[in-house]
């Protein structure tokens, strides 16, 4: 970590010297993406700013902490997620001291039942013993914990976090919220996890950015407003449907995340979320009165032939009756998480 021995235009030794880093790291961070220095156009060397001394130095401490570059990447691009990527690490540090202790004390027990002259064809009965199975470090629905929980919701409810000074009864409630995630709600917030689990880091970033900026418009909509994201919306449902890989991530991915999602925001979450920060309230106004007005048309002469091809693209996954009619909306945003995932 530097500390005030930068000067303009650095070299990479000076760099290194400033960092306590090896040209090699240097170099494998600039590959890796993370360190975008100029490049001097006479020499064709690196040059380096002091926006990249601090960024190094950043690269540096997470590095030593073990987090992965495609976390520490995300950060840099997005800073807004750094406590999702720091709860995520913590909680795979955590996983992985969970297992490390369940081994540990197996062969603590295999080791005290190991006669002086152990045979081959008794090890394996004193291993099953031991607790030594293949299935040793397989997950169950119990070990769904509350910091699972706080990684979900990091990710689904950023949007409306609350301010960087809460008070305490914001942290009471953001304390319940969590609580009621790893409680009552976890099934829902399980399928969360596994859904954020099998996407990259980076598409998850785009997701988050492309869900974070429909959540900021839809929250400042006036009446009107929504209104005409409603027609507009209309449209994009029918060129969903006309999209067969729309409808194949409809299908896919509709007990994992679509529905899922709308469970979660028609919870006692929603409701502990509009004490926590008002402008959920806002968002979900429009939101409900977005997804009536789509509902309206749809079961009106006009839209009834699109409510049809919906139920038959989507024969076992559509229900748009129950959580405000909130699926309608996701279905309208279809082709641009196309784009992602």
């Amino acid at each position: 970590m530097y500390s005030g021995l930068y000067k303009k235009d650095m070299k990479i030794q000076e760099l290194c010297k400033c960092c306590k880093i090896s040209k090699r790291n240097v170099y494998f961070y600039i590959k890796e993406g993370l360190l975008e220095p100029s490049c001097d156009e006479q020499s064709g060397r690196y040059v380096f700013t002091e926006a990249d001394c601090t960024k190094l130095s950043l690269i540096v401490c997470l590095r030593n902490v073990d987090m992965p570059i495609p976390y520490i990447r995300s950060i840099l691009n997005k800073p807004v997620l750094t406590s999702y990527y720091l709860t995520t690490h913590m909680n795979e540090i955590r996983r992985q001291c969970d297992r490390l202790a369940q081994t540990l004390g197996s062969m603590d027990i295999l080791l005290q039942k190991l006669p002086i002259e152990p045979q081959l064809s008794d090890l394996k009965q004193l291993c099953m013993e031991a607790g030594i199975t293949p299935d040793t470090t397989k997950e169950t629905e119990d070990s769904y914990s509350i910091n699972d929980a706080i990684l979900a919701n990091r990710f689904l409810l950023s949007p409306f976090s609350f301010e960087k000074n809460p008070t305490e009864y914001q942290n009471y409630l953001w304390i319940k919220i969590n609580q009621l995630a790893a409680g009552e709600l976890r099934k829902d917030y399980r399928k969360i996890n596994e859904f954020l689990s099998v996407i990259s880091p980076s598409v998850r970033d785009k997701v988050y950015a492309q869900e974070n900026k429909r959540c900021v418009s839809i929250t400042s909509m006036s009446q009107a407003d929504c209104a005409a994201y409603a027609a507009k919306a209309r449209m994009d449902i029918c060129h969903a449907l006309d999209t067969p890989a729309a409808v194949k991530l409809w299908n896919n991915y509709y007990e994992s995340f679509f529905s899922v999602i709308n469970r979660i925001y028609d919870s006692e979450i929603g409701t502990f979320m509009q004490e926590l920060n008002p402008v959920f309230t806002s968002y979900c106004q429009n939101i409900h009165l977005i997804c009536q007005l789509l509902y309206d048309w749809l079961c009106s002469p006009e839209g009834d032939p699109v409510l049809t091809r919906m139920k038959n693209a989507f024969p076992e996954h559509l229900d748009i009756e129950s959580h405000y009619h909130g699926q309608l909306e996701s279905i309208a945003n279809l082709i641009d998480l196309c784009k992602l995932l």
